[in-house]
């Protein structure tokens, strides 16, 4: 196995475990539910995926935010290889990274890096409620 195969399996190890953890959280909201009462919907997490599934409302940014915020918190909990590991991908999948460019941590990359994941899993996370919600 070479370096890159090696990186890019710690990154698929890192990059869920942190994703799932915010997504836990975001599930953990109930009391802040934007949709309405007459939702259906239970907590931030099925809010979010009606958001990324269907279409955003006026409230997104306050999704996005409060994201990037519990992102920011599990980051803390971070070793620093497993961050830089995070920018570095981070990097590479926003082309701003060069072979001659030092390996320097940046948090807007692992934020970033962390935040797609968590918007992709979004789309693709489906519950009743959710359904129900979208029909």
């Amino acid at each position: 196995m070479n370096e890159l195969n090696l990186l890019i399996k710690l990154n698929n190890y890192h990059l869920p475990r942190i994703g799932w953890r915010v997504i836990r959280s975001l599930m953990k909201i109930k009391d802040a539910i934007l949709s309405g009462d007459e939702s259906g919907l239970t907590n931030t997490w099925n809010e979010i995926c009606i958001q990324v599934q269907g279409e955003e409302s006026f409230h997104w940014k306050i999704y996005l935010e409060t994201i990037d915020d519990f992102i920011k918190y599990e980051l803390k909990k971070e070793d620093d290889s497993i961050l830089h590991l995070l920018s570095f991908f981070g990097k590479i999948k926003d082309s701003t990274f060069s072979d001659e460019e030092e390996l320097i941590y940046d948090e807007s990359f692992a934020i970033q890096e962390i935040m797609n994941y968590i918007l992709t899993e979004a789309e693709n996370y489906s519950n009743s409620r959710i359904r129900k919600y979208l029909e």
